[in-house]
């Protein structure tokens, strides 16, 4: 009973995760295409960098929770394959993030 419960609170941490990105996809295409209207060079170019600002945000937050849903799956089934799984699940994630962040810095660096 109480493990179908969890199963069912990690199912829905991940469909929250993909909420999240596909969020911020359909935002971002959104911006996207309103600076493609108006393609004046400077405030195109600063207009894309926001989006990828936006966009950066959104993945890295998703990224992050489908960490934590990875976690808590393990916890209810803590085999030596799925904990090397999550390993290796985590270690990527975490370089996403990392690099993904690095950007946001970057972006927020330049905006100011």
């Amino acid at each position: 009973m109480f493990i179908t419960i969890i199963e069912r609170f990690t199912f829905y941490i991940g469909l929250f995760g993909y909420v999240v990105i596909y969020w911020g996809i359909l935002k971002s295409l959104y911006q996207f295409f309103q600076a493609e209207l108006y393609k004046k060079q400077d405030v195109h170019n600063k207009s894309l960098d926001q989006i990828r600002l936006m966009l950066g945000k959104y993945l890295s937050f998703g990224l992050e929770i489908f960490i934590g849903k990875d976690i808590v799956t393990t916890i209810l089934s803590p085999t030596w394959q799925e904990i090397e799984r999550l390993g290796a699940i985590v270690a990527i994630r975490i370089v996403l993030t990392f690099f993904l962040n690095r950007d946001i810095k970057l972006l927020t660096s330049k905006e100011q």
